[in-house]
């Protein structure tokens, strides 16, 4: 922790469902856990896109859902 500022890194075994990521994330004020998140940015998988990364930010008031690129579990091996 640095000037009260920390990280961290979520990881989990299933997909965020897409409406209930935007609810947690798309108003503000944030509740609960989320309270003192200022800053968010990576990548996320998605219930509704197996197969394709979706980037997120969130920086004050706007937070963005972008279509990135496929997963490489999702491209065949030969087209690596």
């Amino acid at each position: 922790v640095e000037y009260g500022i920390s990280s961290f890194v979520y990881t989990a075994r299933r997909p965020f469902h897409p409406a209930r990521l935007h609810a947690a994330l798309g108003s503000r004020p944030l509740e609960g856990a989320l309270a003192g998140l200022l800053r968010l940015k990576g990548f996320a998988w998605l219930a509704t896109r197996n197969w394709q990364q979706a980037h997120t930010a969130l920086a004050g008031t706007q937070f963005t859902i972008a279509p990135g690129r496929p997963w490489w579990a999702a491209i065949p091996r030969g087209q690596w």
